[in-house]
This record gives structure tokens, sequence and C-alpha cells, in this order.
């Protein structure tokens, strides 16, 4: 029987021979995630209009509606008069999504900001959503859904920062029980802001009765909007 003669020929040169690499794929970049605007800021300033920008990018002179991505970039709007930085800014918030923001000029210090020993003060303002009934202290359940927001913003955006909570009242009573109201209601907000997390080593309670109205007593609402309490930060 004859042998049997096998020839093993090279497999890739049977198959590479003259034929060009196949093309890698590569894949397409992924794409850029784009930032909707979430909220609306209506911008105010008293007395006048004040030019506004944000992280030193013009957005115009007040009184002007922006959309903005978050709450961090409404932390950062500023706004001058001239050469002059607001004494006093109040942030009253409306809803989930919309707020209004006012630079208060006036003089070198706002009157709140002067009582508290502070050069300038960013004041959190609910306006009749954080208001009380007339002579009581007691949270309505609007007070501490707003309260809950609150209470997340003083832990995310401003941890370790000094926080005023203040007291006011409205006109009616006297000066000795509006005091002692006053101090009420800045103390039972303080209390429910700890128990949602907040440092109570950074609190200080105070109030201050009627003396700081942020509306007329002349009329049931202005009085509402003056039997407050407000969340006062060092600017």
């Amino acid at each position: 029987m004859k042998p049997r003669l096998t020839i093993v020929l090279p497999f890739i040169g049977l198959l590479g021979a003259g034929c060009e690499p196949a093309p890698v794929a590569v894949p397409p970049p992924p794409p850029v995630a784009v930032v909707e605007p979430k909220l609306e800021a209506s911008l105010f300033s008293r007395p006048g209009p004040a030019q506004v920008s944000l992280d030193g990018h013009p957005l115009g002179q007040t009184p002007r509606m922006v959309k903005v991505a978050s709450l961090d970039e409404v932390f950062r709007i500023t706004a001058v008069r001239g050469q002059k930085q607001p004494a006093e800014t109040r942030i009253r918030i409306i809803s989930d999504s919309a707020m209004e923001v006012t630079f208060m000029f006036g003089g070198s210090v706002s009157p709140m900001a002067k009582a508290l020993g502070l050069p300038r003060i960013l004041v959190f303002d609910y306006g009749s959503a954080l208001t009380f009934n007339v002579d009581k202290y007691d949270l309505a359940p609007p007070f501490t859904t707003m309260l809950n927001h609150q209470a997340d913003l003083l832990t995310s955006h401003f941890a370790g920062i000094p926080i005023f909570v203040c007291g006011h009242t409205d006109l009616t009573g006297t000066s000795n029980h509006n005091a002692i109201l006053a101090f009420m209601r800045a103390e039972v907000v303080t209390d429910y802001l700890v128990r949602k997390g907040v440092d109570k080593k950074l609190i200080k309670t105070q109030g201050f009765g009627s003396a700081y109205p942020v509306a007329g007593n002349d009329t049931p609402e202005g009085r509402a909007l003056n039997r407050r309490t407000e969340i006062i930060l060092p600017r």
C-alpha cells in the first residue's frame, strides 16, 4: 500500500492573501444631555430697576422673568444698581416650579439685617403659605409642606451656614404680647426644621413682634402676610 501524501497549507495564507482587513465598527458618541429649564424665577428690585446676572452673564434689567435649571442657579443670580449691591435679597417660594426673587437696595444695611447684626441677608419668604391664624402659632398643613422643602434646602445647599429663624406678628395686640407670640412662632418652626434634619446648633431663634411688617396692617390680607416666620441666612 502506497503511503498517502498530505499537504497542509496555512489557513491564513489561503484566506487572507490579497484581502483588506475588515473595518472596525466605531460606536457613535453618546448624545449630549440637554438640561431643560425647570424653574421660573421672577426677578424684582426695590426701589427702581437693577441689572441682574447669573455667574457674570447679564440677564437684563428688573423686572424680568428667567428660566433656570435648578435652585443652585437661582442662588447665583446677583443684582447691582450702579456700584451698589442689595442689602437684602428675598426669595418667595410660589410652587415647586416658580418663585419670586426681590433685591432690596434702600440703604447700605436693611433694617432686618441691622437687627441681626449682619451686613447683607438672604430671606426665605413664603408669603401667605407660611402665615398663622390670629393669635396662634400652630403649623397648618400648607406650612409644613413648605417647611419640608426649606429643610431640604438648608441641609443640601447651605450646610454649615448660620440660620436665623425670625417670628413676626401683625399690629394687633400689645407689644409685650406680640413679642412673646412672635418668638413662639419662630420656635415652632425651629423645632420642625430640627426634626427634619437641620442642625440645631446652627439655628438662632428670635421674635420681633410687629416691628418689621412686609405689608400694611390696614387690610386682612396685609395682616396675614405679617403673621409670619422667616428663615434668614447671611448673604
